[in-house]
């Protein structure tokens, strides 16, 4: 029913936020079907992988625009189409994923090289806040998530912090906010 609704993020849609949700999964599909990662580089690790993007708090980034187009053309599609087309992901993943070589690695955006167990903890990062951001959108409580993919983003979320930051600016943002000019813990 909010589907058109605007969501908890600026300049998004509650139908848009959804889809960028389900996005957060058919990448990796798309990742898998794909070229291998070279082998000339060291594959990034998760955190890695989102200090190397060129994010941006700024609503009008190129990036965050061109995150909020993807979403919104995928929310055309309407709810029932975007719910299908996850649902129907998920079974091919599950099938997939069960299959793949330990250490494979995936070119993903910027033709960055990463492992796809490392991906898939970005998946993790992307779909654990996201679900928190369609809850707050649709004003329910956010659903009991799997201990192991909140560790899993909250360990990688400090560790985005640390590389951006350094080791002391997170210690303050952990235990002096008032020694925190920089909410070193913002990581996104």
């Amino acid at each position: 029913a909010l589907w058109e609704d605007p969501s908890a993020l600026a300049e998004l849609t509650v139908g848009a936020l959804a889809a960028h949700l389900a996005r957060g999964a058919s990448t990796v599909e798309q990742y898998l079907d794909g070229p291998g990662g070279t082998v000339e580089a060291e594959p990034l690790s998760a955190p890695r992988y989102f200090a190397a993007m060129a994010l941006s708090p700024e609503v009008g980034s190129e990036l965050n625009q061109a995150v909020r187009q993807r979403a919104s053309d995928a929310a055309l599609a309407g709810q029932a189409q975007v719910a299908a087309q996850l649902a129907q992901c998920w079974s091919r993943l599950t099938e997939l994923l069960s299959v793949e070589p330990p250490g494979r690695v995936l070119s993903v955006i910027g033709g960055l090289a990463i492992t796809l167990d490392e991906y898939l903890v970005t998946r993790t990062v992307e779909l654990v806040t996201h679900i928190d951001d369609l809850a707050a959108s649709i004003d329910v409580p956010t659903p009991t998530l799997p201990e192991a993919a909140l560790v899993t983003a909250v360990d990688c979320m400090v560790e985005i912090a640390r590389l951006r930051h350094g080791d002391l600016a997170v210690v303050r943002a952990l235990a002096r906010r008032e020694r925190d000019p920089l909410a070193a813990l913002r990581v996104f």
